[in-house]
């Protein structure tokens, strides 16, 4: 019954939470099982040792020993055995196709026996989608002669609606409830500051010469919007906040262990994770031969810990960490984009689309079709990058003191 917030994640004493986004019990980079030996899962309130969280998730990760010890691993999923949605099978579509792919290898064994251990994971992802998709355009008439058509007394609906004013092919269709045949009007000249396309030549010359004739009627109100149904492919793809899991993952993971002696043992715990996937925020084309966004996240978790038996009932433990969730989002008109300089060749094609006015680009949103060659629903967020460091420093010490009795 708790807030997700007040559930914190640590790893070897080290909180991993994002820290940046309220996600719980979600860890800022993929803790694949080959990394973990050990996990524990607090539910009631936590010690104030573990630090922050009304409940925990607690992981240990996996060390070295003195065998060499390791394993490879593969794991795919595929479409090819999965069911079609209901969606694809009302329409008469192939189902979508989805291919994923996680694999990697790990090793740990000894540096100097008994003193020095290494363990070393390298964790994969690939996840490809095609799916069978709809995007809003405009009608051949509407677009055409920028006709409105319309039933009187009726509102226009797709032949998914329950008063549909078209068929499977668009004809139009009368409605029962309308009080009219099908009429129509231009849309230009019932407004005096809109009599005609708009001056800057970008309606017309870039968004309605690039937009597809509808085939499909499922979408819009029928007669005046539709859809174009395509497939359209998706190389890993995240959420805005970096908290997606059918993403383009590369991970490496490293930890060393050094016994000086009996009574000061460390670890060193690296994680390096770079993610280049798409994400709707930044961009998934709508129409064919639109552009894409990118979306890309590099977290990486460094930690220390340093273990002394101060006594025979004294222990110390210093822990120290550090944490960076970086992350990038370029709008399609800024893929390739590296801090100040220039859109890459993808980004400069999209660039060059955009009005201008004295030299200043914008980014019109459409009303109808507001997802078109470029995004147009999140006009605001779309380009952004974020780097949210954490540090961390704890000492904990552990005192024991009672008697024991013999018998």
């Amino acid at each position: 019954g708790g807030r997700i917030s007040a559930v914190n994640t640590t790893r070897d004493g080290f909180v991993v939470s994002d820290g940046r986004f309220d996600f719980g019990a979600f860890s800022g980079t993929y803790v694949s099982p080959d990394l973990v030996e050990e996990v524990r899962v607090i539910t009631t309130p936590v010690d104030a040792e573990a630090g922050r969280g009304a409940g925990q998730v607690q992981m240990a990760t996996r060390g070295g020993t003195n065998q060499f010890k390791g394993s490879i691993f593969w794991t795919n999923h595929n479409s090819a055995i999965d069911a079609s949605n209901w969606f694809n099978n009302f329409n008469g579509v192939k189902k979508d196709y989805a291919n994923r792919n996680q694999f990697g290898v790990r090793v740990g064994g000894p540096i100097k026996k008994n003193k020095t251990f290494f363990f070393v994971l390298l964790e994969e992802q690939r996840n490809i989608i095609r799916q069978s998709f709809v995007g809003t355009v405009l009608t051949e008439q509407a677009r055409n002669g920028i006709i409105y058509r319309f039933f009187p007394g009726a509102d226009n609906g797709n032949i998914t609606s329950n008063t549909a004013t078209v068929d499977r092919n668009g004809a139009p269709v009368r409605p029962a409830n309308a009080t009219g045949d099908l009429q129509s009007f231009s849309v230009f000249g019932r407004d005096a500051n809109r009599t005609g396309y708009d001056p800057t030549g970008f309606v017309q010359g870039v968004l309605l010469s690039r937009m597809p004739l509808p085939n499909d009627y499922t979408a819009g109100d029928g007669l005046n919007t539709a859809g174009i149904r395509f497939t359209r492919r998706i190389n890993g793809i995240d959420e805005s906040n970096g908290n997606g899991y059918d993403t383009n993952r590369d991970q490496f993971n490293l930890r060393f262990d050094h016994n000086f002696n009996t009574k000061h043992k460390l670890f060193v715990v690296y994680t390096y994770e770079r993610d280049i996937d798409m994400t709707e925020q930044a961009g998934i084309i709508n129409w064919p031969g639109g552009f894409y966004g990118a979306n890309d996240r590099w977290p990486n978790l460094l930690t220390f810990s340093l273990v002394s038996t101060v006594s025979p009932n004294t222990v110390n433990e210093f822990r120290a960490g550090e944490k960076r969730t970086k992350q990038s989002s370029w709008a399609n008109f800024y893929v390739g984009r590296e801090g100040e300089g220039e859109p890459g060749p993808q980004g400069m094609e999209a660039f060059k689309l955009l009005p201008k006015s004295n030299g200043i680009p914008y980014h019109p949103i459409m009303t109808l079709f507001p997802n078109n060659i470029f995004l147009g629903t999140n006009e605001s967020g779309i380009t952004r990058w974020s780097n949210s460091p954490t540090y961390s420093f704890a000492d904990t010490l552990s005192w024991t003191k009672g008697k024991c009795r013999g018998q």
